[in-house]
C-alpha cells in the first residue's frame, strides 16, 4: 500500500497564522508560545474537556507539534498523481474571501 504526504509547501504555525490573519485583515499573533505555556493550555484542555464533554482546543500531541518545524517533501504524490497543489497563500486568500462575505 502506498502512502503519500499531501502537502503543498512547508510552513511554520507561525507563519500559517500571520497568513491568516493577513489576509482576514486582523491582528497577527503577538505571543511566542513557550513549551510551558503549550504544556499549560493542553493540560488545561483536557481538564475542561472532561468536565464539559466538548473536545479540547489544544491537545497533547497538537501542543507538541506546534513548538516543532517539520519538514515533508511531496515530490512523491507530486510524481504518482501528475498534482500541483494550490499554494497555501492562494488557499488562505479564497478561504479568507469566502469567509468574510458570509
Amino acid at each position: 500500500m502506498e502512502r503519500f504526504v499531501v502537502v503543498s509547501e512547508n510552513r511554520s504555525y507561525q507563519e500559517i497564522f500571520a497568513l491568516m490573519a493577513k489576509k482576514l485583515a486582523v491582528p497577527g499573533p503577538q505571543v511566542e508560545v513557550k513549551p510551558w505555556m503549550s504544556a499549560l493550555a493542553w493540560r488545561w484542555e483536557a481538564l475542561k474537556s472532561r468536565i464539559t464533554g466538548k473536545a479540547p482546543l489544544v491537545t497533547k500531541e497538537t501542543a507538541r507539534t506546534s513548538l516543532g518545524f517539520y519538514y515533508y517533501e511531496n515530490d512523491k504524490v507530486k510524481k504518482a498523481l501528475d498534482y500541483e497543489f494550490i499554494p497555501v497563500e492562494k488557499s488562505i486568500a479564497d478561504l479568507a474571501s469566502f469567509y468574510q462575505q458570509k
